[in-house]
């Protein structure tokens, strides 16, 4: 096991832990999920349209990072997992902190709630920048991904999906 899987700490994405906040810039005024997370980081649990939903993150400072899983991790129909992994690595100093989430993909044109593949989902998390670095269906491949984090680009936007 990586040596950053010990200081793993389990973050919970729902009403019971979190706070409902309504997002005042969308004009429809759209509920979502404020949750603390770790290192007085918050995650906000959001709707993105069309049943997907998507987390940014919040800095100490408050700085906003939104983390575009439609892009970056899937182009088709998903969720998120309502559990975070977060990790806490690094000197007192200069701490690291870095989360996975699972990501369900539906792709079955047919039974659109059918979860066709998990992802496990690496984050990045800092005050100056927060993206995604990594995704792998087997959740060992991004717990190893995790010991390389430390100047991991953050994964670009997959091209547009075209017609099934």
């Amino acid at each position: 096991m990586p040596s950053s899987a010990r200081n793993a700490r389990t973050v919970r994405l729902d009403p019971s832990t979190c706070a409902t906040r309504v997002d005042e810039d969308d004009p429809n005024e759209t509920p979502y999920l404020l949750c603390p997370a770790e290192q007085e980081f918050k995650l906000a649990l959001r709707s993105t349209g069309s049943g997907r939903s998507s987390l940014d993150v919040l800095t100490p400072s408050g700085r906003r990072h939104r983390l575009h899983f439609d892009e970056a991790v899937t182009r088709h129909m998903m969720h998120l997992d309502r559990e975070v992994t977060w990790f806490l690595d690094g000197a007192p100093d200069r701490p690291r902190s870095a989360f996975i989430v699972r990501v369900h993909e539906h792709g079955n044109v047919d039974d659109p709630s059918q979860t066709i593949r998990t992802w496990h989902v690496l984050v990045r998390a800092s005050e100056s920048e927060s993206c995604i670095v990594a995704k792998a269906e087997p959740e060992e491949a991004i717990l190893e991904a995790l010991d390389r984090i430390e100047g991991a680009p953050c994964l670009q936007p997959q091209p547009p999906r075209t017609a099934d």
